[in-house]
């Protein structure tokens, strides 16, 4: 997909969104464990610089309660 991106010779923003969320049973919360979001978003840096591109940048939104 790339590839025929790069060949239209315009400029791209590629956005993605992404939650995998865990229910807490106890609280109902759903919750996220920051390691694997933490690795999730290293992987998506890895994935676009192996391909030429560029993630633009990384929305987080975090909580204090726990």
């Amino acid at each position: 997909m790339i590839d025929a991106v790069r060949a239209t010779g315009s400029q791209v923003l590629w956005c993605a969104t992404h939650a995998r969320q865990h229910r807490d049973d106890a609280g109902g919360l759903k919750t996220r464990r920051f390691d694997n979001i933490l690795g999730e978003v290293e992987s998506a840096f890895r994935i676009h610089e192996e391909a030429g591109s560029m993630l633009g940048g990384v929305h987080i939104e975090l909580t204090g309660k726990t």
